[in-house]
């Protein structure tokens, strides 16, 4: 049950989580979207026994609630430290709070998405991991490991039901909030020669500027190793590279491991007939 129309609409492309739902109803997981919970019901022993929605009771004998994650930052606030736009606080590339005295790292601290090069709230393991080694660094006097963090990408995967859903930089949501003239391109292939086992259908979705073809962000979901592209597309987004610059990478080609041409390739090359 989500308030959302699709899973994990936040990170993944409607496209993408179309597909999700297609897999989740195939393996005998119903969903519903767009639905708020009104309450909970217990029995007489007072032990849960269904779910109410504004639409319809759901009998059930156990409830897990996943409500997301919000920064706490009232010891930062009760000695005045600033917060960012995101509600988290407010650090600099050394990980420093207002107080420079005072460092911030991982689920409270607001980072830079490097998609957009705006403020973004990003709570990943990874990601306070290496803030953490940053904000260490520097408070023990930078002179051994990183000094500085520049930003993330927000790079994120599950494994559901045989399937690997993966998604990195902005969706196309996020990109025109930010302000970006961007674009979406929605392309199906297959994550190695289709004749081969294992073969099987994977969904790539590239967000990009609408002119240039820098890359902004992107989704997958297929078969297991249509993940790792996620990666592949991390770096560049990072690294600024259009989508004329992704179409031409020399990507693995073997049957077992990969089609002649990769469904990142694929996507690009589609992605470059709809620049204006």
């Amino acid at each position: 049950i989500d308030r959302l129309p699709l899973p994990m609409a936040r990170v993944i492309e409607p496209a993408l989580g179309a597909v999700l739902v297609e897999r989740l109803t195939g393996d005998g997981v119903r969903w519903i979207g767009d639905a708020t919970i009104t309450g909970l019901e217990t029995d007489a022993a007072g032990q849960v026994c269904a779910v109410q929605t504004a639409t319809e009771r759901l009998p059930t004998d156990l409830v897990i609630v996943a409500i997301g994650v919000a920064p706490n930052v009232s010891l930062g606030t009760a000695v005045g430290l600033r917060l960012g736009e995101t509600g988290a606080y407010r650090v600099n590339a050394r990980q420093q709070t207002s107080d420079e005295l005072i460092y911030a790292v991982g689920d409270c601290a607001e980072t830079t998405q490097l998609a957009t090069n705006r403020p973004a709230y990003l709570p990943l393991a990874n990601l306070a991991y290496r803030q953490a080694q940053v904000a260490g660094t520097n408070a023990a006097g930078g002179r051994h490991g990183p000094t500085r963090f520049p930003g993330a990408l927000g790079t994120t995967g599950v494994h559901l039901f045989g399937l690997e859903v993966a998604a990195t930089g902005v969706t196309l949501a996020e990109a025109t909030k930010a302000g970006l003239h961007a674009d979406l391109t929605v392309s199906t292939g297959w994550n190695h020669v289709p004749s081969l086992p294992g073969a099987g259908k994977l969904t790539t979705a590239l967000v990009h500027d609408r002119r240039s073809g820098r890359l902004l962000g992107g989704s997958f979901i297929g078969p297991p190793g249509s993940a790792l592209r996620a990666d592949i597309l991390a770096l560049a987004i990072a690294q600024k590279l259009t989508l004329a610059e992704l179409a031409e990478q020399d990507f693995l080609y073997h049957p077992p491991i990969s089609p002649l041409r990769d469904p990142l390739t694929v996507a690009a090359w589609r992605g470059l007939r709809t620049l204006s």
